[in-house]
């Protein structure tokens, strides 16, 4: 998560955990914000990433 600092400050209202992000209103939550700290993510597990991460997206 600190890869996202600044764009979480950015987000609104959230939780994380040790990798998770908890989003608890998407009408509180800037969706700009949220698609770059995605693909951002989606593009660094694709690029081989860390051995111990996987990237779920759960509704």
């Amino acid at each position: 998560m600190d890869a996202h600092a600044e764009a979480l400050g950015a987000l609104g209202p959230h939780t994380t955990g040790v990798g998770c992000l908890y989003l608890k209103d998407l009408d509180r939550v800037d969706l700009d914000v949220l698609r770059g700290i995605l693909e951002r993510s989606r593009a660094w597990v694709e690029s081989g990433g860390d051995a111990r991460m996987h990237l779920t997206v759960t509704s």
